[in-house]
């Protein structure tokens, strides 16, 4: 796909932030080249 940054402002929902957070982890361990940054704001 070539996205490599995922911005949100809606940490309120602080379950699919995690969940989002965690997903990257486990592609990173997938994959050592993975690339993947997220800016979280109020």
């Amino acid at each position: 796909m070539g996205i490599k940054l995922i911005r949100t402002y809606s940490i309120q929902l602080f379950d699919e932030t995690s969940r989002l957070l965690e997903d990257i982890s486990l592609m990173k361990k997938q994959d050592p080249a993975f690339e993947m940054y997220v800016m979280l704001g109020a």
